[in-house]
């Protein structure tokens, strides 16, 4: 069996679940699936329907603005789909952090995850902006901030995936394990050692 690259920061997950180690021997073949095609492409559409604003603020004060019902225009943001696994198996490793009341190594993930894509220079800024929604996104549902339920105008609740729809945030008892503890210990471990690099 190989270690696959970056399965330093791999937790392996079914949405709301969170592995006990970061650093799993697997084979290629199993990376390949880990999260599964269902996860990603639910996580993909939460981003889609959630997360894509109208406007989106640029670092050099000027506004990109999105027209989310355009299709060729939200086909800018997308990535291939074992670049998105590869970012969400990181964010399961940052909300495994959260989890564990560990914000700084959270943040901390972010940041390196973020860094090594723009060190790649092979994406757009709406695929950044899509990268770093994916990763919130996924610490977003595995800490249980999140949920698809939203208000509508009378206040009912409904499961909506339309563009701009109001996220409800549901708070769920989701408890530090010495497993998950272990998890957040690997990924300080590991971040220390890719900041000396």
């Amino acid at each position: 069996m190989k270690k696959a690259l970056l399965s330093c920061l791999s937790a392996i997950a079914v949405m709301g679940l969170v592995c006990a180690s970061i650093a799993l021997p697997v084979t290629a073949q199993e990376q390949k699936k880990q999260p599964s095609d269902r996860t990603v492409d639910f996580l993909k559409t939460f981003v889609e329907g959630f997360l894509i604003p109208d406007e989106i603020p640029l670092a050099d004060g000027t506004k990109m603005k999105v027209d989310r019902a355009n299709e060729t225009e939200m086909k800018k943001f997308a990535i291939p789909r074992d670049d998105m696994r590869r970012i969400i198996r990181i964010a399961y490793s940052g909300a495994t952090a959260e989890i564990c009341k560990r914000m700084d190594l959270q943040e901390s993930a972010y940041r390196w995850m973020k860094a090594e894509e723009i060190k790649k220079k092979k994406w757009s800024k709406q695929q950044l902006f899509f990268i770093s929604r994916l990763f919130v996104a996924t610490v977003m549902w595995q800490t249980g901030s999140a949920s698809g339920v939203v208000k509508d105008e009378d206040g009912a609740e409904k499961v909506d995936t339309s563009p701009g729809a109001a996220i409800v945030a549901e708070t769920k008892k989701i408890i530090c394990t010495d497993a998950r503890r272990e998890t957040v210990n690997k990924l300080e471990t590991f971040l220390k050692e890719a900041g000396k690099g």
